[in-house]
This record gives C-alpha cells, sequence and structure tokens, in this order.
C-alpha cells in the first residue's frame, strides 16, 4: 500500500487523492494554518459517504499553536487528550488509523510521552501509535514502544546529494520509470509493513507516486539499489543544531 502526506496540497486534496487510490493519508493539525488540513479532509469525509473506511488516516500531534500565532511544542499528557479530541472532531471522525508525536519536548520524560500515547490507544481513539523522525531515539520499556515513522526532509547540499539520484535515475531508464518511483517501489518492497506516505503539492506528482506501487523490481535490481545507497555518502546534516534538539532526545 502507498499513501499520501496532505502536507502542501490546499485546494482539493481529498478530490485528488480520492480518485487516484491511495491507501492512506497523512495529516497534521499543523499543516497550513492551525487545524486547515484536518478540516479540509473532514469535508470530503463528509460529502463522500464510506470514503473514511477505504484509508488509513495517519495524523500528527504535540505541536500547538499559541494565541499570539507561535508554533510550540507540548509533551504534556493533557495536550495530547485536547489535541486527539480536537482532530478528531475537526476530521469528522471516531478514530484514528494512526496517531503520532512528530518531535520530542525536552521538559517531557519520553516514557511520559508513550505512556500518555498509550492511554489514548486504551480509550479506543486510535487503532496503534506511532512516534515519530527519531522522537523515541531513547528506546522506552518495550511495552511503550509504538513504531517509527521515518521522515526525511532534505533543504541543502542538493549538488553534491543530487548525485544520487543520478544513479538511481540509472535504474529507472531501464524500467520506464522516474527516480522517485524507484525509490517508493524499493520501500514499498523492503517489507511490507512498511508504508510510504510521500507529499505532493501537484495532482500530477500524486499520479506519478501512485503508479510506483506497480512498479516491480528484481532481486538484482534492489542490490543494486542497496549497493548505490551504500556506496554514496550524503552531504550535510538533517536540520540545524537547535532545530534538531526538538525531533530527537
Amino acid at each position: 500500500m502507498c499513501g499520501i502526506n496532505i502536507i502542501a496540497i490546499y485546494h482539493s486534496p481529498g478530490e485528488q487523492v480520492g480518485s487516484i487510490g491511495f491507501g492512506a493519508m497523512g495529516l497534521a493539525a499543523f499543516y497550513g494554518e492551525p487545524g486547515y488540513n484536518e478540516n479540509h479532509i473532514g469535508t470530503f469525509f463528509k460529502n463522500h459517504p464510506g470514503s473514511r473506511e477505504k484509508v488509513f488516516l495517519c495524523t500528527k500531534f504535540i505541536m500547538k499553536y499559541t494565541e499570539s500565532g507561535e508554533r510550540v511544542i507540548n509533551g504534556y499528557r493533557e495536550w495530547f487528550h485536547q489535541a486527539s479530541n480536537d482532530s478528531l472532531k475537526r476530521l469528522g471522525v471516531d478514530k484514528f488509523d494512526w496517531y503520532y508525536a512528530n518531535r520530542a519536548d525536552s521538559n517531557v520524560d519520553v516514557t511520559a510521552t508513550a505512556a500518555a500515547l498509550k492511554e489514548l490507544k486504551e480509550q479506543g481513539k486510535f487503532f496503534t501509535m506511532r512516534s515519530s523522525i527519531g522522537v523515541l531515539r531513547t528506546t522506552p520499556p518495550s511495552s511503550l514502544t509504538p513504531p517509527s515513522d521515518a521522515v526525511s526532509s532534505l533543504g541543502e547540499n542538493f549538488n553534491k546529494n543530487l548525485e544520487l539520484v543520478s544513479d538511481i535515475r540509472k535504474i529507472a531508464d531501464k524500467k520506464n520509470a522516474i527516480p522517485g518511483q524507484i525509490a517508493l517501489a524499493w520501500v514499498l518492497q523492503e517489507s511490507p509493513t512498511i508504508i510510504p506516505i510521500p507529499g505532493a503539492r501537484k495532482e500530477k506528482n500524486l499520479i506519478d507516486n501512485n503508479k510506483a506501487a506497480h512498479i516491480l523490481l528484481t532481486k538484482e535490481e534492489v542490490a543494486e539499489i542497496h549497493g548505490v545507497i551504500n556506496s554514496f555518502k550524503i552531504s550535510g546534516q538533517r536540520y540545524d543544531a537547535d532545530f534538531i534538539k526538538t525531533v530527537a532526545l
């Protein structure tokens, strides 16, 4: 299954995603204006009865907006309950499939974060809890450890790192595909428990991403991709020193 991260489509994401047939939707209360992202998908669900049951619905929390409009991280239990209730109301549903914290609050012990998530799960608010981008690098007790959402942005050293894309493009050309489709197809074949949720700004990119689910890589091609990855050294860090503190403890 392949999903879509509804992060930058602000016009009619539900219509586009619904017609293309992605299996998962990745949302967040803080994408765009506060709550806009979830409200928009909630409207789509309301206008298309039965559409909710056709997707794995994922949404993020832990970030919140202050009255002044500043976005801050709140890892306290009370906010977890409020945030989950607010998101469910905006989406017009009674349960998420996945619910996850995508930042770390340095003021809150990671075991408390995991325990609060577990509490919400026991209330029936979601099917499974998740952490994102290294939030639970400090491993809590196994009974509290959620699956991890491996998301990564790339904002610098493009010229150097694009050399990796050039190597993948050679494989893509053989499959009459584009590098991004090969990357998604590779992730899909790596494990049945991994569901990629790529973002997209245009409907064309949504369609291209979805086609990756129909690309079958041979064992030799998978080995070739592993060889490219293992031999390439990524240039630069993901985030600056200050921001990295919010994604891992």
